[in-house]
């Protein structure tokens, strides 16, 4: 359902970001940034002295080098989690240790999103304005069916897709992959709605199909300025902003994407025997609401669906990676 855009823009004025590492020097230019954004921002180098001004202060969000304090990390994350005097702040995880099983424990432990030290400015200036934005963080485990059973359209796009996928041949895979996303994008009258790949430790993606443009296939991005995308395969959540023109940050979107309206931006996660391979992203011209909990579970079914034809495209491009290396 399209809703008014009338609200106010969000404005990150005010907005409070505490830095805790002992490196103070490494985020001078990133806090520059942010101030000039509005953006109060403050750096603790005292392991023992930050979690006081947690307790003190009410931070929008924190930014923590796991090496700052002499405990595991789920232990300091869960302690940070405990002590905030905003028990709403965003905590961003900063560590060397990258693993799919290290993210998995932080978030676990509580943490929003998790950064591969050394970072990249430009990615760490984006998902701190995304973690800040207003926006709709769900855990689809969590949805319960809302007693009014799969709407019949929803119905038609997982039976449709199924038939669609499983009858292509070889060389007919890529054709059905559109129009499935097509099918897709009538059903939530989007205006573009891609499948995409990723790697988020390289913070790079591929664009396997988007219903806008059947030539559009396997096209390289860089997810830099993407951290919706970073963040739902991080946490396996679905993420919607209903209204992009809320935000300075995703009203940027719209403004650079000038060839397509984009009014609503929803991102499903693509599961694959429990790991996220990829997202299913719906753009929609009109900021519009959260759809119903049978809908949002049917979408995510319909993502699932695609899940194995991502996975091996997820695999052969891993592998042909690592044969360059080797070559």
């Amino acid at each position: 359902m399209a809703k008014s855009s009338g609200a106010p823009v969000f404005s990150f004025n005010g907005k409070r970001i505490i830095f805790v590492d002992t490196a103070k020097a490494k985020y001078e230019k990133l806090i520059k940034r942010l101030e000039k954004d509005g953006m109060v921002c403050e750096v603790v180098v005292d392991p023992a002295q930050f979690q006081n001004r947690l307790r003190e202060e009410s931070f929008d969000l924190c930014f923590l080098n796991l090496l700052i304090a002499g405990m595991g990390p789920s232990e300091l994350i869960s302690s940070v989690r405990l002590s905030t005097k905003n028990k709403d702040m965003k905590i961003v995880i900063l560590t060397k240790q990258v693993h799919r099983l290290n993210i998995k424990n932080a978030i676990s432990a509580g943490a929003n999103d998790f950064i591969v030290d050394p970072f990249d400015e430009d990615s760490v200036y984006h998902r701190i304005h995304y973690h800040i934005i207003p926006k709709r963080i769900i855990d689809l485990d969590e949805l319960h069916d809302d007693g009014g059973g799969m709407p019949v359209e929803f119905m038609r796009l997982l039976l449709e897709a199924n038939e669609t996928l499983s009858h292509a041949s070889k060389e007919k895979e890529q054709g059905a992959l559109y129009q499935v996303l097509c099918r897709c994008a009538s059903t939530l009258k989007s205006n573009r709605t891609s499948l995409i790949i990723v790697d988020s430790i390289s913070n790079s993606g591929l664009v396997l199909a988007s219903s806008d443009d059947g030539k559009f296939v396997d096209f390289p991005i860089s997810l830099t300025k993407y951290p919706e995308i970073i963040h739902v395969m991080n946490t396996g959540n679905f993420v919607c902003v209903e209204d992009v023109a809320q935000s300075s940050l995703t009203s940027q979107i719209s403004a650079k994407v000038k060839d397509i309206p984009i009014g609503s931006i929803m991102v499903f996660p693509v599961l694959f025997r429990n790991d996220v391979v990829g997202v299913l992203a719906i753009r929609r011209p009109e900021a519009t609401e959260l759809p119903e909990s049978s809908a949002l579970r049917a979408i995510q079914a319909f993502a699932n669906t695609l899940a194995a034809y991502s996975s091996i495209r997820a695999l052969l491009r891993k592998i042909y990676k690592e044969f360059s290396k080797e070559a």
